[in-house]
């Protein structure tokens, strides 16, 4: 019990989805893993996407960031930039009215 009385929640490790382990980027160098956020620059974040551009799981990778909410976050997912997936969310919403 908590002091404020409630039980202790377990904790409960998050899985990572499978095709995870199928990813370009999977095992990258910590070089090639910190071009994936924008702080790295226009050109780092260029060899990331051409990374992504020869993955076989680019699409999971990208639905699973806009079905995550990780649109709402920096960093490269399936090829794509937080403003390109924020853009995708708000014209599929525009489509589903």
């Amino acid at each position: 019990m908590t002091r404020s009385g409630r039980p202790i929640q377990p904790f409960v490790a998050l899985q990572r989805p499978e095709w995870q382990d199928r990813a370009a980027c999977r095992g990258a160098s910590r070089e090639l893993a910190e071009k994936f956020h924008p702080h790295a620059g226009r050109h780092a974040v260029a060899d990331v996407i051409r990374l992504c551009g020869r993955c076989l799981v680019r699409a999971e990778c990208l639905e699973y960031a806009l079905g995550f909410r990780a649109s709402d976050q920096f960093g490269i997912w399936g090829g794509t930039s937080a403003s390109q997936r924020k853009a995708m969310l708000l014209q599929r919403k525009g489509s589903a009215s």
